[in-house]
């Protein structure tokens, strides 16, 4: 019995676990991790981010179409690289495990308050407590899915960006 709290205990810190991971620092496993077409979110050393459709990505240069241009930053303007989307992508998955969880807590709720069990309040048809629970779960779970974490970056570069002379000098 121990040993299934522990399994559990695991699963549930492991996206803990992976933001504490320490961020891809190479651009050569970056440059194999990518392929053209995924959509990125490229963070310039001035902070200034592009988000689009990855066009390539070489030793030295990353190309993104952004505002339907292509841009090219050079490698040594590259803060970090990030998959775009992920946090939507999490709120879609916990609004459709928190809508299917609900649904099935609502009806199982509705069909024993109906055969008499210890809940008692009100007769409820179990399709309208599978509708009423899997709405609720649905908002819950993308509540969830949306505090979820966006986890390590594809690459960082160490230590914080280094901003334009221009922009210090105004300050």
């Amino acid at each position: 019995m121990a040993g299934l709290w522990f399994r559990w205990l695991i699963v549930g810190l492991a996206p803990a676990l992976a933001v504490c991971a320490e961020p891809n620092r190479s651009w050569e496993t970056l440059m194999q991790s990518l392929q053209p077409g995924n959509t990125v979110v490229v963070t310039r050393m001035s902070s200034a981010q592009l988000e689009g459709k990855l066009l390539g990505i070489t030793t030295e240069p990353i190309s993104v179409k952004w505002n339907g241009q292509p841009q090219v930053v050079p490698r040594e303007d590259v803060y970090r690289v990030r998959m775009a989307n992920i946090r939507r992508r999490h709120t879609f998955i916990g609004m459709a495990l928190g809508g299917a969880g609900g649904a099935v807590l609502g009806a199982v709720v509705a069909a024993k308050t109906n055969s008499g069990g210890t809940i008692h309040f009100v007769d409820i048809p179990v399709g309208i407590g599978a509708v009423v629970g899997g709405a609720t779960g649905a908002g819950i779970g993308a509540g969830v899915g949306a505090a979820l974490p966006l986890g390590p970056p594809l690459y960082q570069v160490a230590g914080p960006p280094r901003r334009a002379a221009g922009a210090a000098a105004q300050k």
